[in-house]
């Protein structure tokens, strides 16, 4: 049987991802307002891309060396839609 062993650097990155999940659940009122209907960045407590489109939030980031597998991403709907993302 294999183990999955965890790293320090492992734990770090999903206390960094659990911190801007709480950002983002703390600031939701003031960025639906200011974004409404855009995807959304946010890495380190900090908005780092807002687009219309996925696909060009994605491109911008990865252009501004920003690792989009590290960033928390999220779409700011104003009706009850669920979107699912799948990031290749």
């Amino acid at each position: 049987m294999k183990y999955l062993t965890i790293t320090k650097e492992d734990k770090k990155a999903f206390r960094r991802m659990q911190e801007d999940e709480k950002f983002l659940e703390k600031n939701y009122d003031g960025l639906i307002s200011e974004y409404p209907n855009k995807w959304i960045a946010i890495l380190n407590k900090k908005i780092v891309g807002v687009n219309e489109d996925i696909d060009a939030l994605l491109a911008d980031m990865r252009k501004r060396g920003i690792d989009t597998s590290k960033a928390l991403i999220e779409f700011l709907s104003t009706t009850d839609d669920v979107w699912t993302l799948q990031v290749k």
